[in-house]
């Protein structure tokens, strides 16, 4: 944040930053408030739950990995705090279109791996914090219930300033109180059935990905190998945790989750025959630093 306070202060009229951090993001070995000297349960058989780019020191307690992910969150407040005074002391805030959000969620204990993000398309993987501050206080205070998603991030900002929109976004604008998808499409990274054994998903990549549509209803989610379809009741289950047996999948949203499901086979093919090709040492060092975050095997 230091960074973006001087760009701010040095920077004369208007401005556009994108301040990105992966402070609230494993593995999380730099948050040594919680000490990994203390009495924490080392059980070995337990660790197959934790993914291992997230592991620290053998320790398999739940709470260990909880706690340093609440002190990741409590330091980027006060790091996106020291930003917004730097546009009030600037004299900008008041005028600012401020928007924070997430690229995704993570799980704690819902499912079978715990602490980990991009292995399914549920709940508390997809929905991320999503908060909007216009110029003036406008809509100061309300609050949304529609599906949106980060697509229609951009054309709302765009017709906020008053400029063109773009001219084939799937994503809307959000400026005006009622917008929203009827139907809101989403999906998983990829399957990591080779990195972490507790999980059973094929293929290994992006075609095991899982992809899902919700609407105010019900969450469907497809997964590919067994060519299953597992739905969730929004309203009675909005933690998505317990499927509905025997579920009758709407046809428009299997339609477009098989439509999905075409595209990302053609990625698979792409992917598997990108891990053929020789790479260069710049390629080398971006893998593994996505293998350190546990995107990659």
């Amino acid at each position: 944040a230091q960074m973006a306070n001087r760009w701010i202060s040095d920077r004369k009229g208007p401005i556009f930053m994108w301040f990105h951090t992966y402070d609230v993001h494993g593995p999380l070995r730099r948050w040594s408030d919680v000490s990994t000297a203390e009495n924490w349960e080392r059980e070995p058989e337990n660790l197959g739950q934790i993914p291992n780019y997230q592991q620290i020191g053998g320790i398999s307690d739940p709470d260990f990995y909880v706690q340093r992910y609440a002190d990741a969150v409590e330091y980027v407040d006060q790091q996106v705090g020291t930003i917004l005074d730097t546009l009030e002391e600037s004299g900008r805030l008041e005028n600012a279109i401020i928007v924070l959000t997430a690229d995704h969620g993570e799980s704690f204990m819902e499912r079978d791996l715990w602490f980990d993000h991009g292995t399914h398309a549920t709940e508390e993987q997809l929905h991320v914090p999503l908060l909007i501050r216009f110029p003036q206080g406008y809509r100061g205070g309300t609050q949304a219930d529609e599906l949106v998603g980060l697509m229609d991030l951009a054309p709302t900002v765009l017709e906020v300033l008053g400029l063109e929109p773009l001219g084939s976004a799937d994503g809307v604008s959000l400026e005006s109180a009622g917008a929203g998808h009827a139907v809101l499409m989403g999906e998983s990274s990829h399957c990591k059935g080779k990195q972490e054994v507790i999980l059973d998903c094929t293929p290994h990549g992006v075609g095991g990905k899982e992809l899902a549509a919700r609407s105010t209803a019900l969450t469907v989610i497809h997964e590919s190998e067994a060519d299953d379809w597992i739905v969730y009741d929004r309203e009675t289950d909005p933690t998505e945790t317990h499927r509905i047996e025997e579920p009758e999948v709407p046809e428009g949203i299997a339609l477009r989750l098989q439509g999905m499901r075409s595209k990302v086979v053609l990625l698979q093919a792409d992917s598997e025959a990108l891990e053929m090709e020789p790479i260069s040492e710049e390629e080398q060092e971006t893998q593994e630093q996505l293998e350190a975050l546990g995107y990659t095997e």
